[in-house]
């Protein structure tokens, strides 16, 4: 397992930031983020899929990011995030992501999740 420190640019915060605000599924884009930062921080270079030499792509509905990732830096970098509208089957996915997700963290970090919806 290699472990990575993630990053978001800025302007990625921002942007997800502005998604959050405007969004009607505040919990599924707080539970997507989670779930990336933690999964990104672990073998980071098998998340998503490859789009070039150091250059990945994952969805977490609702979350599409773009991440560099270079083999000799643990350093993972979001460099893109965008909203993405997916198929019926993407809440199906997204609750067995949250299930998953939620059971692998300390208890007090869920009340914390849970109260951003």
């Amino acid at each position: 397992m290699t472990r990575h420190t993630v990053g978001w640019v800025q302007s990625v915060e921002n942007e997800l930031a502005e998604i959050w605000l405007a969004a009607d599924d505040r919990n599924e884009i707080t539970i997507a983020t989670h779930w990336i930062d933690s999964h990104l921080s672990t073998n980071a270079d098998v998340q998503g899929e490859a789009l070039a030499a150091g250059l990945r792509s994952l969805n977490i509905p609702p979350l599409r990011l773009i991440f560099t990732l270079q083999a000799d830096d643990p350093m993972v970098e979001v460099v893109r995030g965008t909203r993405i509208r997916g198929d019926p089957m993407d809440a199906v996915r997204l609750g067995s992501i949250q299930t998953t997700f939620l059971a692998s963290i300390p208890i007090r970090n869920v009340s914390m999740i849970s109260s951003t919806s």
